[in-house]
């Protein structure tokens, strides 16, 4: 949907390339804002150029989910 949104695309495919449908750097910063904002998470603006597809990020921020959790669970601990 985020990509929908900047892209002004319908049906976009989880395999289809951001770039390849016309994204660029400024629609990358606004889809690195806007999933940080929806998922709150701090997702850096390297991974849309390194994992340029919708299935790609998803692996990203489930690992970056994962390995907050984990974070989370050795703070609360320790405490």
């Amino acid at each position: 949907q985020i990509w929908q949104e900047l892209l002004e695309i319908e049906n976009i495919g989880v395999h289809d390339d951001f770039f390849f449908l016309g994204g660029h750097s400024f629609l990358a910063n606004r889809l690195i804002l806007a999933i940080n904002a929806r998922f709150t998470l701090n997702v850096p603006m390297h991974v849309v150029f390194e994992f340029s597809t919708i299935a790609t990020q998803q692996k990203y921020i489930q690992l970056l989910r994962g390995s907050a959790t984990e974070a989370q669970e050795v703070d609360t601990f320790e405490l």
